[in-house]
């Protein structure tokens, strides 16, 4: 039917989830979820128009920020105002502490590694059924 996707969920910190009617993307949500619920530094939070695969997080640490149904998209504005507002503190507390990754580039650096306007670009490759892709292949 299809090949095997690796994914590492430690590599890419926001995730977008798409695909056709039936395709698997709640079981797929479904695993990284449970996979990823557990741990003290995620909060499971997100607007859910069919209120079921964010159900079992509706009372957890991220409740706050779950919007469920569309009865009342007031409560999906107001659950992604609460993850922007988040976000935003984390990346002024990154900023304020000297964390933040841009530091970290030289001039030059970005040109060199194939980015434009001073931001390198990174290349992603598929893995597939536990083997890497060959070229004729990407």
């Amino acid at each position: 039917m299809g090949a095997d996707v690796v994914l590492d969920v430690f590599d890419p910190w926001h995730i977008g989830i798409q695909g056709a009617t039936r395709s698997g993307k709640s079981a797929l949500s479904y695993t990284l979820l449970s996979a990823l619920a557990y741990r003290a530094d995620v909060l499971v939070c997100g607007v859910d128009p069919s209120g079921i695969l964010l159900a079992p997080w509706k009372t957890g640490p991220g409740a706050a920020w779950i919007a469920t149904g569309t009865a009342d998209l007031t409560n999906a504005v107001d659950a992604l105002a609460g993850v922007v507002a988040e976000m935003d503190a984390r990346i002024r507390r990154l900023l304020d502490e000297g964390r933040d990754k841009a530091r970290r580039l030289r001039p030059g650096a970005a040109a060199a590694a194939g980015g434009a306007g001073g931001v390198p670009r990174h290349p992603v490759r598929r893995q597939v059924a536990g083997r890497r892709r060959g070229p004729q292949e990407r």
